[in-house]
C-alpha cells in the first residue's frame, strides 16, 4: 500500500497580502506598514507580520482599533502615498 500524507511545518492565521503592498518593513522586529483605502483617503496602519513567504506575507493589526478587514481595499505600491492623501 501507499499512503500520500501531507506535512504542515507550520500555520499563520490573518490576512494575506503581496509583501510588494507593505513598506517600511523591519524584518528584526517583524512589523511594516500597509495603505488602505477608506473611501477615497488613504490610510496607513502598522501590522506585524506573522508568516512570510518569498510572495506573500500573513499580516495583523497592531492598533486593534485601527484594525485591517478582509474586504479592505489596499495598494499594492504604496511607497509614495501619504496618510490622508485623496486617491481617485
Amino acid at each position: 500500500r501507499r499512503v500520500n500524507i501531507d506535512l504542515v511545518k507550520s500555520s499563520y492565521e490573518g490576512l494575506t497580502v503581496p509583501l510588494k503592498s507593505l513598506r517600511n518593513v523591519d524584518l528584526n522586529m517583524n512589523t511594516a506598514e500597509i495603505v488602505i483605502l477608506k473611501g477615497d483617503i488613504a490610510s496607513v496602519r502598522g501590522v506585524k507580520i506573522k508568516g512570510r513567504n518569498s510572495e506573500y506575507a500573513v499580516v495583523e493589526a497592531m492598533d486593534r482599533s485601527k484594525g485591517i478587514y478582509l474586504y479592505d481595499t489596499y495598494i499594492l505600491n504604496p511607497h509614495n502615498i501619504q496618510d490622508g492623501q485623496v486617491i481617485n
